[in-house]
């Protein structure tokens, strides 16, 4: 369990990301030490690929882009934050309405760092818990030899036969330089991984133009705005937004006027607050700021 002087760390250095492949931190449960985030109207990728009884299928354009909205939020972590994710897998990637990829859970591990069960915590680990998203998005397979899988499809020239077939019609190029790709991510030697920014970048960004030319447009943005926008107390959209030790997230101005007509508890659960301490919450405050020039309100 995360000691209290860690989680404190943690909320504040969380409130201070922004990025458009990460969830917003919306509130925290001080009780249970855990970090409270936004949930995408799409679910995580795991629900996706695990959805087989539904016609709502990720065509391989979409799974081309949630690679490189991936790895541009892996590379964001490691390069302006040096932060290790240390748990990256589909349950940890959730996707927006348009289907844009958004990693959650992160900002607890800083490089390098050390985890017992597993080894060594490193931007290197990231990496090879990258290559199986890949492999999870090429076959939608949840095996756990998804590598010797993939090896043997390729070693017997039958790639076709392990892809996911709800994807749609992979390009055979793309999606056999995607397999490699996802191999040499989960190389066993650390040291022969590829570096994310100057070679499993480029590769994806430039898959993903060239699957963007041929994919549908997506749903278009909701004109609400999503309710973790708005402030429980005047239910309107915030402008400052702060976290309270209650673990809410309310408009600055809102939750000081609460505290200094004399209350000490929550206004949401009227519980006692074990401080008035608040924390500006920087990402979220950013994240409704784009939504407002969007909306030109």
């Amino acid at each position: 369990m995360m000691q209290p002087c860690n989680y404190r760390q943690a909320v504040r250095r969380v409130t201070k990301l922004r990025h458009p492949n990460l969830v917003t931190l919306i509130g925290v449960s001080p009780d249970t030490l855990a970090l409270i985030y936004e949930y995408p109207p799409n679910g995580s990728l795991e629900d996706q690929l695990g959805a087989r009884d539904t016609s709502n299928h990720l065509s391989w354009q979409t799974r081309i882009c949630i690679c490189a909205d991936t790895c541009a939020a892996l590379m964001f972590l490691h390069s302006c934050h040096g932060m290790v994710h240390g748990d990256l897998k589909p349950g940890n990637i959730l996707l927006d309405s348009n289907f844009t990829a958004k990693i959650a859970n992160f900002g607890l591990h800083s490089a390098p760092s050390h985890f017992p069960s597993t080894g060594e915590l490193s931007f290197a680990s990231d990496v090879y818990s990258f290559g199986y998203v890949l492999l999870r998005l090429l076959t939608g397979r949840s095996a756990l030899n998804l590598d010797e899988v993939m090896q043997n499809a390729l070693d017997g020239e039958n790639l076709s036969g392990v892809l996911d077939p709800t994807a749609g019609h992979w390009p055979f190029e793309q999606a056999t330089e995607l397999a490699h790709l996802a191999l040499s991510c989960r190389d066993i030697d650390s040291d022969n991984r590829p570096d994310l920014a100057s070679q499993v970048w480029p590769v994806l960004e430039r898959m993903r133009t060239e699957a963007s030319l041929s994919s549908r447009s997506g749903p278009e943005e909701p004109s609400q705005p999503p309710e973790h926008f708005l402030c429980p107390i005047s239910n309107e959209i915030m402008r400052d937004p702060h976290v309270a030790a209650d673990g809410f997230t309310y408009e600055a101005l809102e939750i000081r006027r609460w505290l200094s007509d004399g209350h000490d508890t929550s206004p949401m659960t009227n519980n006692p607050l074990s401080t008035l301490d608040l924390f500006p919450n920087q990402a979220l405050r950013s994240m409704i700021q784009e939504w407002r020039q969007r909306h030109n309100l």
